[in-house]
């Protein structure tokens, strides 16, 4: 808590308020597509993102992507590889190998990448290898995890003839998927979203 009094006089400064995790881990993906060059500032400090920076600086170099107990790099990072040329194996903690991916997986499968269960049906660790991504129309439930249908959105303008994303329920997670769309949007990406339909054309990022 940050107690401020004033005594009736004007104060000056400054606050240095903690990044936020979940737009850290947004721009560390969009800033491996963007064609400009630049440093992100004051990026998050939390695990997640963290480890998510060294697997996208190191995944060139490695074909075993190890997220740890990180949620969200997973899922990010798993549609990220597979607009990648390569093979890959992705795996995580304990805890994570029993986080299903399963709706992730199907839809990049539909797209085109190839991935197979390493050892259990639904959950890493997977293999992708990965293959020219095309255009479908592709459908997701709104009460799934909001980080799903973000890690589809941001590849969304490197697939061939784009991609359209129907939301068949209601959206329980709706503001982290604005934000990733205004984060794309940010970096030159233009989209549509009408009624339960999202779509983004093939197109690139700034």
């Amino acid at each position: 808590m940050i107690e401020i009094s004033s005594f009736n006089k004007t104060i000056y400064g400054a606050i240095d308020l903690e990044s936020s995790k979940s737009i850290s881990n947004r721009l560390l993906i969009l800033k491996e597509f963007c064609k400009t060059k630049f440093e992100i500032q004051n990026l998050s400090n939390a695990k997640d993102t963290k480890i998510l920076n060294e697997l996208l600086y190191s995944f060139k170099s490695t074909k075993d992507i190890n997220c740890e107990d990180a949620g969200t790099a997973l899922r990010f990072v798993i549609a990220f590889l597979a607009t990648k040329e390569g093979i890959w194996k992705v795996s995580g903690s304990e805890r994570m190998h029993e986080r299903p991916v399963k709706p992730l997986i199907d839809c990049l499968t539909e797209l085109g990448s190839e991935i197979k269960y390493l050892e259990k049906e639904a959950v890493p660790p997977i293999e992708i290898k990965s293959k020219k991504l095309k255009s479908k129309k592709l459908s997701l439930p709104g009460d799934i995890s909001s980080q799903f249908i973000s890690a589809l959105l941001m590849i969304a303008p490197t697939i061939e003839n784009g991609l359209s994303l129907e939301i068949t329920s209601k959206v329980l997670s709706k503001p982290y998927i604005d934000m990733t769309l205004n984060l794309m949007s940010e970096f030159g990406i233009k989209y549509s979203w009408e009624n339960n339909l999202i779509k983004v054309e093939k197109q690139n990022y700034l």
